[in-house]
């Protein structure tokens, strides 16, 4: 088996951080709490250029990210500086030098390390890794928690069902009888995707494959497509089963109207690295789907952006943008994780890219389909979107409203063949 690699490992202990936020887990996983939070404040801060941030600055970040000023900021601070990743000043501001998303995983693997963390909290790690590779059996899955992490047979099971509740991974009933379980979550097509969507199409009858095979060329082509044109193709029910399986990546743009739901593929953004370990890509796809939102549902009368292209080659280079008010009111959700800084002008706003990779991929993303258009491309209606939601935020909230039921035998079949590569 290979080593997980820091990167990967500060990867998971910052998701399974944001999992253990949604239940009471008693402080059972109190390491991976401690190091997540400290890489999910991290990369808040990170920037390409050298960034000085004020103490004001930082308490509306901690609390606009779920982090108690109070209690947490100070001590995750301190963690910070003990590491030289950041130098404070007497009156509480700080200054940041560039730091990579690369390094945000690999301190928030270190700091993790550094609390002893139980065998527990090290075999939730490992087995979230073990299947986003490839769905694995309740016997499979129990030999190796018990053979790596050398935790007993009944500890074993009860660790797996607590890891299933708070959903650090998922799992199908492929047997009433004997509650054989088949173990698997939301990461499985973020690498070798082609491969692994083959799987899954061979569970499939001939028409279903038709379908899906449309959808998967009208996101490749544009770089989205809405939820509601998806389950027009697909049907709802199939839809459900591929998002709960994450085969699409699905994520929620609102503003004070509405909410909309737009559909990226993992394949769009796998050439950029290994997408689990970058939150840049998370970060590109809230700007896709912003933009996307922008294109799709703004009205035309107001704040229209010409030449997108160059638009986001200037933010890539780090300049600000000409004053407009659509960008005091349009990126709060981006403002607020600091991928966007802006700031007043003389009658209206300007704005920034502080992350300026998240630029780089979401205009490769937008302009790389065969049907990307510059005339699509090159209209940007205003509209403010100050929220946005996540594909894997998304999928598990799918997943614990049982929309998908346990006896499922479609979805069962599918992860099936995904692990086998035959038919179910």
């Amino acid at each position: 088996m290979a080593k997980i690699s820091d990167r990967t490992r500060g990867a998971w202990v910052i998701s399974h951080s944001r999992k253990l936020e949604q239940v009471d887990a008693q402080g059972q996983f109190s390491s991976i709490e401690t190091a997540g939070k400290f890489g999910r404040l991290l990369s808040l801060l990170a920037a390409s250029d050298k960034q000085d941030i004020s103490r004001a600055q930082l308490i509306t970040l901690a609390r606009a990210n779920g982090l108690n000023p109070k209690l947490e900021l100070d001590a995750l601070l301190t963690k910070m500086e003990e590491r030289y990743l950041i130098k404070s000043s007497k009156e509480g501001n700080i200054s940041v030098l560039g730091i990579t998303h690369g390094t945000v995983l690999e301190r928030a693997a270190e700091v993790f390390d550094s609390l002893s963390p139980e065998d527990d909290e090290k075999a939730v790690i490992g087995i979230a890794e073990q299947v986003s590779q490839a769905p694995l059996r309740s016997g499979e899955m129990s030999e190796y928690v018990s053979d790596t992490y050398k935790i007993k047979k009944q500890r074993t099971a009860e660790l797996l069902e607590q890891a299933e509740d708070i959903g650090f991974i998922d799992a199908q009933e492929l047997d009433k009888t004997t509650k054989e379980r088949l173990y698997f979550n939301g990461n499985i097509f973020r690498i070798t995707n082609a491969e692994k969507t083959l799987k899954v199409l061979n569970s499939l009858t001939a028409e279903e494959v038709r379908k899906v095979k449309e959808v998967e060329q009208t996101v490749a082509q544009r770089g989205f497509s809405t939820v509601e044109d998806a389950q027009k193709i697909l049907g709802a029910q199939l839809f459900t089963k591929l998002q709960a399986i994450a085969l699409f990546d699905v994520n929620r743009v609102a503003n004070d109207a509405e909410e909309v739901l737009y559909i990226t593929r993992p394949a769009s953004f796998s050439k950029y690295g290994n997408p689990w370990e970058e939150d840049t890509l998370d970060y590109a796809k809230a700007l896709v789907s912003s933009l996307a939102y922008g294109m799709t549902r703004s009205g035309a009368g107001r704040g229209k952006i010409i030449m997108l292209q160059r638009l986001l080659e200037k933010l890539v280079r780090g300049e600000w943008l000409n004053e407009n008010s659509a960008a005091g009111e349009d990126y709060k959700y981006l403002e607020l994780k600091r991928v966007v800084e802006t700031r007043r002008g003389a009658y209206a706003y300007n704005m920034r890219l502080l992350k300026k990779e998240v630029g780089v991929v979401a205009l490769e993303v937008l302009t790389q389909g065969t049907g990307s258009s510059e005339s699509l491309l090159e209209r940007l209606p205003g509209s403010s979107v100050s929220t946005y939601r996540g594909p894997e935020e998304n999928r598990t909230e799918l997943r614990r409203k049982k929309l998908v039921a346990p006896s499922d035998m479609k979805l069962a079949a599918m992860l099936e063949s995904l692990r086998t590569g035959k038919l179910g």
